[in-house]
């Protein structure tokens, strides 16, 4: 009957309709935040953004000033001028996509049956692991540059893992090589992890299954190479998030503690179902799979040895890509408690207790979670409405206090809501043309 369930498709789109609503109900308890505020304005002349044509202007403005991800942040503007609920409508559909699409991989691609549990341990895992959860999956700005930008990316690399099923298509390359210029712009660690990924995977290939290699297979990595150099050739990121003095050695000893504490949970089971696997010779094809997508995983983190900071948010590609090599090595776990007569239990059972685990953990965060981004939105709608009942009465400058929360499921957890020490700074003198005001002040509250 258990089994059943979890290979039957209805459960599956249950479970996945039941995520999409969960997101859609954060999402609306997610309101406008900081970057927000000044995505609504042309970087071109600070004029409201009203129309589609103003955003192409305000972008070229943006490559200069900001950094290039130029359609990541043309997103951002135009969800800003439709009502807030399209994007939280959007945003939930996205999110699903990325959790099917990471499901895919490890488990849908090789097999007709579904496995339910594998997707609902990619949602726990998500909720887990993922660090700043909130800016990457709820925050407007953040979600199009972060979530947006990985599920296209992860979604252009299927071909490759699904064997080019369309490879003797013209209109298949034709679609594919103009959207590769544009993959390519998108995000810098993910995007250059993509790259590299193909090469990767042709490499693996060769080594593990005896595959000979075939230059078309890295061809893709050229198409993204040029929207990659357009995007990191930008003034602003230059100015930005590039330093003038980098001392990598010191940066890549941050990156790499910041990776193994943020993620720590996921490298210890990795780590446990690798030894397992590997002592009993099993799942060969997923251990160098899930090591391949480990490596993708750790050089993205590295990769910020050269940038003046390393926020967590920036971390979602590398957090994405670790999940799906233990996802790799968990579906390795199920696939053989059902064929091997020697170790199908203590595969099953070890399958079993990790997402036991996991589905744990989920779920002691999961309340209190859910909780706290309630909570700042209270805090945030309170704050609105009192600028906005000032600004109706005349007054020009308003004194709003900052918002408390307990934990990263919250978008405004980790972000300067407010500055508290002057009012002509970020975000407050954007917030304050937004709503009419000719200053806001933050206050910290007791």
């Amino acid at each position: 009957m258990l089994k059943k369930m979890n290979e039957s498709g209805k459960v599956l789109l249950l479970l996945l309709v039941s995520i999409g609503i969960i997101m859609f109900l954060f999402n609306r308890l997610t309101p406008m935040l900081v970057d927000d505020y000044s995505y609504c304005y042309s970087y071109a002349d600070r004029s409201r953004i009203t129309s589609i044509s103003q955003i192409i202007p305000s972008m070229l403005a943006h490559y200069n000033s900001m950094n290039g991800r130029l359609i990541a942040h043309g997103f951002v503007q135009l969800m800003l001028m439709m009502p807030d609920w399209v994007f939280d409508l959007i945003n939930s559909v996205i999110y699903c996509i990325l959790c099917m699409t990471v499901y895919d991989y490890i488990w849908k691609l090789y097999h007709e049956k579904h496995n339910a549990v594998l997707l609902a341990a990619v949602f726990g895992a998500f909720w887990v692991c993922i660090p700043s959860y909130g800016e990457v999956f709820l925050w407007l700005d953040g979600s199009c540059n972060y979530l947006w930008c990985t599920t296209a990316l992860l979604l252009f690399i299927r071909p490759a893992l699904a064997d080019w099923p369309h490879k003797d298509k013209p209109s298949f390359w034709v679609l594919y090589i103009l959207t590769g210029f544009i993959m390519g712009g998108l995000i810098e660690t993910v995007s250059f992890a993509v790259m590299i990924f193909f090469v990767l995977y042709t490499f693996c290939q060769r080594v593990f299954m005896s595959r000979k290699i075939k230059l078309w297979r890295i061809y893709p990595s050229f198409l993204l190479l040029p929207g990659y150099l357009y995007m990191i050739s930008s003034p602003g990121l230059k100015s930005n998030k590039m330093g003038v003095k980098v001392y990598v050695g010191a940066k890549f000893v941050e990156a790499f503690i910041q990776y193994t504490s943020t993620l720590k949970w996921l490298l210890i089971f990795g780590i446990i179902m690798t030894v397992f696997l590997f002592t009993f010779h099993i799942a060969k094809e997923r251990l160098w799979k899930a090591a391949m997508w480990f490596c993708l995983s750790f050089g993205m983190s590295c990769m910020h040895c050269v940038t003046t900071y390393y926020p967590k948010r920036s971390m979602i590609g590398v957090a994405v890509f670790l999940i799906i090599a233990d996802g790799e090595l968990l579906a390795g776990l199920f696939e053989n408690a059902d064929v091997l007569e020697s170790f199908g239990n203590s595969s099953r059972y070890l399958a079993n207790c990790v997402c036991a685990l996991l589905f744990l953990q989920a779920f002691t965060q999961f309340i209190p979670g859910g909780y706290d981004i309630y909570q700042a939105w209270k805090q945030i709608k309170h704050n609105e409405e009192y600028i906005q009942a000032e600004v109706a009465a005349g007054s020009q400058e308003i004194t709003i206090g900052t918002i408390w929360t307990t934990t990263s499921y919250s978008a405004v957890h980790e972000l300067k809501y407010i500055d508290t020490d002057t009012y002509d700074s970020w975000p407050n003198m954007s917030m304050a043309t937004y709503y009419g005001a000719e200053r806001i002040y933050g206050r910290r509250n007791n």
